[in-house]
């Protein structure tokens, strides 16, 4: 048998193994706490990475969304000025053009000023005392149905154009609609 000084006693044994029970526990605490930690350390470096590669991500997004819709409200810009220059020749052609009826009008009323002049020039010239004022009419009254030739070849040529205006007047409707279209269609698609 030991010495009873040599012997521990069961307290102290028990408090001994409490004790190393605890320093086993609080070293397995802390190395715990400090695997946790490095795990939130590195999680925290991914998520600042992310949110750094997205926010780069979306920045260039939205540079080239900027770009994008710069470089297509100048398009629009170019296309409203085609469409201002489209309205504006439509309304000088609005503006001096004459419709066909009147050009007609016009014609018949001057061609019947020469029929008239010439029976009056006929008609006078069979009279013996007013030949001498006649042949000073003749040059006067030719001159005249001369401009009167001369103004309705001018209104044929115009009611010619017109009529061939009225033509290019409608294509040019029927571009300004597809022209409008288009850019409907692309509002739509962007917007």
């Amino acid at each position: 048998m030991e010495p009873f000084d040599t012997r521990i006693s069961l307290k102290e044994y028990f408090d001994e193994q409490l004790k190393s029970l605890r320093d086993a526990f609080v070293h397995g605490r802390e190395e715990v706490r400090t695997y946790f930690n490095m795990r939130l350390d590195s999680f925290d470096a991914i998520v600042k990475a992310t949110e750094c590669r997205l926010q780069q991500y979306f920045d260039i997004r939205l540079k080239n969304l900027e770009v994008a819709f710069e470089d297509y409200r100048e398009s629009i810009v170019r296309e409203f000025v085609k469409v201002n220059e489209f309205r504006g020749a439509l309304s000088d052609v609005i503006n001096v053009q004459a419709s066909s009826k009147d050009l007609t009008t016009a014609i018949a009323s001057l061609q019947a000023e020469n029929k008239h002049l010439l029976e009056l020039l006929h008609t006078k010239a069979n009279d013996g005392e007013v030949r001498a004022q006649i042949e000073g009419l003749s040059t006067k009254v030719n001159g005249q149905i001369q401009n009167n030739a001369a103004n309705i070849r001018t209104l044929e040529t115009y009611k010619a154009t017109m009529e061939g205006k009225a033509s290019q007047t409608s294509v040019m409707i029927a571009l300004a609609f597809s022209v409008v279209g288009v850019i409907l269609t692309l509002i739509n698609m962007f917007g």
